[in-house]
């Protein structure tokens, strides 16, 4: 009787616009025990609930998503069906955490549209509670298996940052030209183009962390994913209304993210250390766009105390021939001090200098063999705000 005993104060005829009520556990275990009534899937939900995820509801685009699903079913006359997948960490493949049919009781009775009602609402509670069984997040595993249900629509709610699997963001997939390397994913068969082929994929919640991200990596994530799901032929759009956040959950597994500043103390000032790939674009350097909100801090601090000093200082990995690693490092501690005169920093305090990789963070050649992961803690900016006559 859980179905029945839901409210419908607000039916008019038409539950797919209506926010769904809240339903009891004893409800949503009759939804799970529906029998779905044919093989099509109208719906695969990819939900990331992953330590660096923001946490919450699902976002609206969800929500209209799980709609218009449950309405394509209604029209056909048939239970219809939405798969949840979940983004799983390194070594644990993804699978269906439910498989749930949309429409269970096809009909205008009252006890139809409480169902439907009920099973809206409990996908809702259970793509929150989905968790993953590893540390990291493979985003791209989770996706490729969504596109292998040959579902009407997938809908992606992830904030994109893959730490495992065959992408890591917070190693070289930053800095490296997206389409290039979405071009070499599918050349070396480490993504499969004809699983994702055709699918229609709908993005939401990306650079949605449970700590904000630059608004630089968001636009990176974005070129990232566009070039990769483009280049695999499949036909994708971004939902940018962002993802509600509830905190971050300690219980959950690891999952690392490095595209953020960070800052620590020095004898007589602060250092703050930009990954490469949070300021500028493959290789290069030539800033991102939205690079001027991650340092107007810098700004800030140097005009409200006439007796700090900035030093800028640029860092590479150990690619390349060492003349090269040198004028990249000078070229982006010159492109960060540039930046920052603009945005009004005193000319007079404001110095620059690149020391290539003879400065590293970390050992890149552990055992002898050279980890791209390392690399990319190598590949930084640092910013050492110092005041004036400090011996370092």
């Amino acid at each position: 009787m859980g179905l029945l005993a839901l409210s419908s104060a607000c039916d008019d005829g038409d539950d797919r616009t209506a926010e769904p009520a809240g339903v009891s556990a004893k409800a949503c275990e009759e939804v799970a025990d529906f029998r779905v009534d044919n093989d099509k899937v109208d719906l695969a939900l990819v939900v990331d609930n992953t330590a660096s995820a923001a946490r919450g509801d699902l976002p609206p685009a969800a929500s209209r998503a799980l709609d218009e699903a449950q309405g394509r079913a209604r029209e056909r006359k048939s239970a219809g069906q939405v798969v949840l997948i979940t983004v799983n960490g390194a070594g644990t493949q993804p699978g269906v955490v439910r498989r749930v049919a949309l429409d269970p009781r096809p009909g205008d009775a009252e006890s139809s549209r409480n169902a439907r009602r009920a099973v809206i609402s409990c996908v809702r509670q259970w793509a929150r509670e989905a968790a993953p069984q590893a540390k990291g997040s493979d985003v791209l595993a989770a996706v490729t298996f969504a596109a292998r249900q040959q579902a009407g629509e997938i809908l992606v709610v992830s904030d994109g940052v893959a730490n495992a699997g065959e992408l890591d963001v917070n190693g070289d997939a930053l800095d490296t030209d997206p389409t290039a390397l979405a071009r070499a994913l599918l050349r070396e068969k480490r993504i499969s183009a004809q699983t994702i082929e055709g699918s229609s994929i709908v993005w939401a919640g990306l650079g949605d962390t449970a700590e904000p991200l630059p608004g630089s990596v968001r636009t990176a994530l974005r070129e990232l994913w566009s070039a990769i799901l483009t280049e695999a032929k499949a036909d994708v759009t971004f939902d940018d209304q962002p993802r509600e956040s509830g905190g971050s959950d300690d219980t959950l597994p690891p999952d690392e993210v490095s595209l953020v500043l960070t800052s620590s103390p020095l004898p007589c000032g602060s250092r703050i250390v930009a990954p490469s790939t949070v300021l500028f674009k493959p290789g290069s350097a030539q800033l991102r766009p939205g690079v001027k909100d991650v340092l107007l801090p810098v700004v800030e601090q140097l005009r409200a105390d006439p007796d700090q000093h900035a030093l800028v200082t640029g860092h590479t990995a150990a690619y390349q021939s060492t003349r090269y690693r040198q004028r990249l490092s000078e070229d982006r501690a010159r492109a960060v001090q540039t930046a920052l005169l603009e945005m009004g920093a005193p000319a007079d305090r404001v110095g620059f200098a690149g020391y290539g990789s003879r400065r590293p963070q970390v050992d890149e050649f552990p055992g002898g063999r050279h980890d791209e992961s390392r690399a990319a803690q190598n590949r930084r900016v640092e910013i050492d705000l110092i005041r004036k006559g400090c011996a370092r």
